[in-house]
């Protein structure tokens, strides 16, 4: 028992660490894109474009970002581990904390995560709404 105990909460602990590795390299990749759209609004700017709007979707995109970055470190260092004082509580308390997980980390992908993607999905579609922003004078 205390093998298995041992076993579930590093399975819990590698699950956990997975995720966080998971939405850090989907931020990485968020801010790449970012940093793209901010490169085309920059060189429509400098044709003359209005791109007052997609700088302040981008500042937000990058807010967005760094508050999703922010939550996703605090989730890397919280540990689950189930505690019980017999072994019929033993299921029981691993379930409640499998089920903790669970809940931590829905609610870090549809919370912060979330609403990182749609900001940088926002800049983007405020920078599409330029008129000609490829376009050279």
């Amino acid at each position: 028992k205390k093998q298995i105990t041992t076993r579930l909460n590093e399975q819990l602990a590698r699950l956990n660490t997975q995720w966080t590795d998971h939405f850090n390299n989907v931020l990485d990749r968020l801010l790449e894109i970012l940093s793209k759209v901010e490169l085309r609004a920059s060189k429509a700017g400098v044709s003359g474009k209005d791109v007052t709007a997609v700088k302040t979707a981008i500042q937000n995109a990058k807010t967005a970002i760094e508050t999703a970055r922010t939550a996703v470190e605090t989730q890397a260092k919280k540990t689950y581990i189930a505690t019980f004082s017999s072994e019929k509580e033993l299921g029981a308390a691993f379930k409640a904390v499998r089920e903790q997980l669970r809940k931590d980390l829905f609610g870090l992908r549809d919370g912060a995560m979330k609403s990182a993607r749609e900001a940088v999905k926002n800049a983007h579609q405020i920078l599409k709404s330029v008129p000609k922003v490829d376009e050279d004078k």
